[in-house]
């Protein structure tokens, strides 16, 4: 497949999907967004170049394009964000699920159930006790 023909998939994957990974099916960084993903349902697109006729010319073409030549390569609403570092960043400083949020890419009833969860205070038990087991003292 020639380069300009890899290039032109890549951006019809990425244009007509609105978060998609592009990776190798054994990697560990690829499988670690894949799976912060999927737990909070995100509807998502995971191309695995590995399994791909075409994969090492679609990764030359994503790095001609964006400058990297590492999976996973990440897009959130037609637009590269980066790599398995800057997803894991940008969900830590709770960016992330703002974004999928206002892009429609999680669900609406999932998302109101991530805010009662989010929003909730955080219980606090010491171990070995039930709610319960409080003693009045005397």
């Amino acid at each position: 497949m020639a380069l300009i023909q890899a290039c032109q998939r890549v951006n019809d994957i990425v244009y007509s999907k609105t978060v998609v990974i592009f990776g190798v099916s054994d990697d560990a960084q690829t499988l670690r967004v894949v799976d912060l993903l999927e737990e909070g349902h995100v509807q998502f697109t995971v191309v695995y170049l590995d399994l791909l006729e075409d994969g090492p010319e679609m990764m030359e073409s994503i790095t001609l394009m964006t400058g990297r030549s590492q999976v996973p390569c990440i897009y959130i609403d037609g637009k590269f964000v980066g790599g398995h570092d800057h997803i894991v960043a940008m969900n830590v400083e709770g960016y992330l699920g703002k974004m999928l949020e206002e892009i429609g890419a999680i669900p609406y009833d999932r998302m109101r159930e991530l805010k009662k969860i989010w929003r909730a205070p955080a219980g606090l038990k010491l171990s070995g006790t039930t709610p319960n087991d409080s003693k009045e003292l005397t």
